[in-house]
């Protein structure tokens, strides 16, 4: 599409829905904004990047300097420009009498990222940040190239299927994202995975509710839309108002969410629901009582507990199985969040079995978990097996599972749900796995395990 030849001045505006919406996000937003510059850092000092770039206010580049020495990291000064409270399209001047902030990269070879800098070097400078390379050729090929102040056109424009949260950008301006870069598409595979090795690690530093807060708002329904030089970002419980390249006509995308935020609106439009309780569960009505819950709250907290656990782990593009899936409800949404993995599982009750093969696909296998063949034929990234499964057999089958199980998967999840935790397993797991991580909310309890 052409654009209009005239641009506004960079601004950024928003607007809540009511004053309950604000009080809730406002804050969570705000320690967001707050730990992302150390979750940024922190991606360095763990060898995730090979380096960052920071924007350091003047008052803070001591503060920067004593971390870098602690660390043993180096950084260069790549120049200034005009302080912005928010996120913006470009950088803004630097004007003499108004505030201002140093641009800052920290990490490897600061040399060599300074001339890539100066000499616009894009490909070189995405390298160095970790950034997917076809997202740095995207960034070159449309703001660079082509001109576009907003990526967001150009990227939607690009995206053939959406993917997961980790590819949503479109609450940038508010800080909130799961990335450090402008992914090419909104369904952009190497962008999943790298954001979600990013929140593994800013969970395993400490800041995991801030990450609960993050995937939350990603999941949110938006709409971006686009007129004149001003773009509108709409979710539920706000609406950003900025600038952008002046489209000649209004285009809008939407991208669907899969939670509704607290405190948020009613409405008939997209992206606000008529009535946010009913829609909450609407299709996933009698669910629950295929895998053995007493109800649809008791079955979504016990996989909410699998998938904070699934977020801890690094886990790259391949399959994960679900031993004793049920009506796969639970690959369901580890899937769907992690779109780079491949469901696999195993049913042993027919009617749960068929079920399972509808929601999932030809990927589900009928019949007992124990009997290995009709599975173990590949690699696993993840299974995942409830820790009753193994008071069903004698011991010598158990152990021959995990047997097999640690020469076929990278991690294994057992989880007991409203159940005590069953102590002598843990010496039968213990001579094949080491235990990693754990995760318990209230009477549920899910254990992370990789093998010996």
């Amino acid at each position: 599409m052409d654009r209009l030849d005239f641009v506004l001045p960079e601004f950024t505006r928003i607007i809540w829905v009511s004053e309950q919406a604000r009080n809730i996000w406002q804050p969570k937003i705000a320690n967001i904004n707050s730990a992302w510059p150390k979750i940024e850092l922190g991606t360095v000092t763990s060898g995730l990047r090979r380096g960052a770039l920071q924007t350091v206010a003047p008052e803070r580049l001591m503060e920067l300097q004593a971390f870098c020495y602690d660390n043993e990291l180096d950084f260069v000064i790549l120049g200034q420009e005009g302080a912005a409270k928010v996120y913006g399209n470009a950088s803004i001047p630097l004007e003499q009498g108004k505030p201002w902030n140093y641009r800052v990269y920290i990490g490897d070879n600061p040399k060599a990222f300074m001339r890539a800098w100066l000499e616009s070097d894009n490909l070189t400078i995405g390298t160095y940040l970790g950034y997917p390379s076809c997202c740095t050729e995207f960034f070159q090929d449309n703001w660079v190239d082509r001109g576009w102040r907003d990526l967001t056109y150009p990227m939607t424009r690009n995206t053939k299927n959406v993917g997961t949260f980790h590819c949503n950008i479109l609450l940038r301006h508010l800080g909130i994202r799961s990335v450090f870069h402008l992914p090419c598409s909104l369904g952009c595979e190497i962008t999943s995975i790298v954001g979600d090795k990013i929140l593994t690690h800013a969970t395993q530093a400490g800041f995991d509710l801030e990450v609960d807060w993050i995937r939350d708002m990603l999941n949110w329904p938006v709409r971006w839309s686009s007129l004149h030089g001003v773009a509108m970002i709409t979710t539920p419980v706000l609406k950003v108002i900025t600038s952008s390249d002046a489209l000649p006509e209004e285009i809008r995308y939407d991208l669907p969410g899969s939670s509704y935020p607290e405190g948020g609106a009613t409405g008939t439009e997209f992206p606000f629901q008529s009535s946010r309780p009913s829609s909450m569960i609407q299709g996933i009505k009698d669910t629950w009582s295929d895998n053995g819950f007493s109800n649809f709250s008791a079955m979504r907290k016990a996989h909410d507990l699998v998938i904070r656990s699934v977020s801890k782990i690094l886990l790259d593009s391949g399959r994960v199985l679900d031993l004793g899936c049920g009506n796969g409800v639970l690959l369901e949404r580890i899937v769907d969040q992690y779109r780079y993995l491949v469901p696999y599982g195993v049913e042993s009750w027919d009617e749960r079995y068929h079920k399972a093969v509808d929601r999932i696909g030809d990927n589900i296998k009928f019949g007992n978990i124990f009997n290995t063949s009709l599975y173990l034929r590949d690699d696993f990234q993840l299974v995942i097996i409830s820790l009753n499964r193994f008071n069903e057999v004698e011991g010598e089958d158990a152990e021959l599972l995990l047997r097999h199980l640690r020469a076929h998967t990278r991690y294994l999840i057992v989880t007991t749900y409203y159940e005590p935790w069953i102590p002598e397993i843990d010496t039968l797991l213990s001579r094949h796995f080491t235990l990693v991580d754990s995760e318990q909310i209230e009477s549920c309890e899910s254990r992370i395990l990789k093998p010996k």
